[in-house]
């Protein structure tokens, strides 16, 4: 088995601090490994944004600037000496890594300034893991598949094409035209999902979830914030502990939908030409509808009916706010 191995230790620059008697320790790298389409990055670091994009068919770039301050320059030596980035290469796969051994991480970090940053390119036709103990990500225009995982920075993702797994310990979740089935979740910050296709799986603790003009099943859920599913051509599933929920459904054929809040309002809107069979039931609100349905229960906390002689399941369900089921404007359907 070839294995290839390259230790990328550079000279550490100290610079004085016009702000105090404190030196930081500074690091760059710029290095490119030859590589064919169809291999995979693999990305794991203490620390730092990752900005990933698509370059040359046959490379991988690898650009990093890391600046260490532990008021300490002994330390920052040790740790830099330490945790060197490296590159290794096997099999069409490149790995990156910068981790200090667990002895030499961290009461420091508690007291550090640091400033982190890798810029990477690869092929168009490549899959990425990336792995950051606390910074943002960032990944655009790749063809393979994506996993990003980092402590607490937002993830940013657009123009991909390929599985995509996105988690994040609290920051925000960003995705824009991204076709595939894609599965996110963050300990507590907004999901923001535009234009794509394919199936969509979206958790959050506690932030606002919007997805609009998305064609695939749909299901997300949200510990207390608000919901938007706007322009969605498949099954939709949402649930907020607490928010509202705004949905719209569009294509030529509904599939099933359940929506549910503990405390907020749901507005539906369906196209009038729908089938489906309607439950909904608050209990502290009103349910109205502008839609010609054929009824078999109704009122103000209860309502059974058919839509053109019914179909598919839609389930509305709040504990205390009231629930409207409109018909989809002109508007809304073409947006």
């Amino acid at each position: 088995m070839n294995q290839k191995t390259t230790f990328l230790r550079v000279a550490t620059i100290f610079v004085a601090s016009t702000l105090s008697a404190v030196a930081a320790s500074e690091e760059r790298i710029n290095r490119e490994v030859d590589v064919r389409s169809g291999g995979k990055l693999v990305l794991d670091i203490d620390f730092g944004t990752v900005d990933l994009r698509t370059g040359a068919d046959d490379k991988v770039a690898v650009e990093a600037f890391r600046s260490i301050d532990f008021g300490d320059e002994a330390k920052e030596k040790e740790y830099l000496a330490r945790a060197p980035i490296t590159i290794t290469t096997e099999n069409n796969i490149v790995i990156v890594r910068a981790r200090a051994p667990k002895e030499v991480r961290p009461d420091w970090f508690r007291r550090t300034r640091r400033d982190c940053r890798y810029t990477i390119r690869v092929p168009k036709n490549f899959s990425a893991d990336l792995n950051t103990g606390g910074g943002d990500i960032t990944a655009s225009e790749l063809m393979g598949d994506m996993r990003a995982d980092s402590d607490g920075g937002d993830l940013r993702f657009s123009h991909l094409r390929g599985a995509l797994f996105g988690r994040s310990g609290g920051g925000e979740i960003k995705l824009d035209d991204c076709d595939g089935p894609a599965e996110i979740k963050t300990g507590g910050g907004d999901i923001v999902f535009t234009d794509g296709k394919g199936t969509l799986r979206a958790r959050t603790g506690g932030g606002t979830i919007e997805v609009r003009n998305f064609v695939g099943d749909t299901d997300v859920s949200t510990g207390g914030g608000e919901v938007t599913l706007e322009r969605i051509d498949g099954a939709i599933s949402g649930e907020t502990s607490g928010g509202s929920i705004t949905a719209s459904a569009s294509g030529a054929a509904i599939k099933k939908i359940s929506l549910e809040s503990s405390g907020g309002d749901i507005d539906l809107a369906l196209p009038k030409s729908a089938v489906a069979d309607i439950i909904a039931r608050t209990s502290g609100g009103r349910i109205t509808t502008n839609l010609p349905l054929e009824v078999t229960r109704a009122d103000d906390e209860h309502l059974r009916a058919r839509l053109n002689g019914g179909g598919p399941s839609v389930l509305l369900r709040t504990s205390g706010g009231s629930i409207s089921i409109n018909s989809a404007t002109a508007e809304t359907a073409a947006r």
